[in-house]
């Protein structure tokens, strides 16, 4: 948990946006199956108050060639500018 919310809080100074308020924001989480993965994610939704209760966060399957990895992509709903973040190796 504690990295996916360094990810997020460094996803949010590189779109130059705020922690979530308004829909403003939506969170796609490229992530394998499992414990790490999914901890990763909720660090993500801590920092970046995108959560799948409010539709602004989605997961998509990383293909099964890279499963282990995990990135996360923010955009700013509104602007339009993306980032994609992955945890090193």
């Amino acid at each position: 948990m504690p990295l996916g919310y360094r990810m997020g809080l460094l996803a949010l100074e590189a779109l130059g946006v705020p922690r979530e308020k308004d829909h403003t924001l939506h969170v796609v989480c490229e992530l394998g199956e499992g414990h790490p993965q999914t901890c990763l994610m909720d660090g993500i939704q801590a920092a970046t108050g995108a959560t799948f209760g409010k539709t602004l966060m989605e997961k998509t399957r990383r293909p099964s060639s890279t499963s282990s990895a995990s990135s996360s992509s923010s955009r700013s709903a509104s602007a339009g500018p993306s980032l994609r973040r992955s945890p090193p190796a």
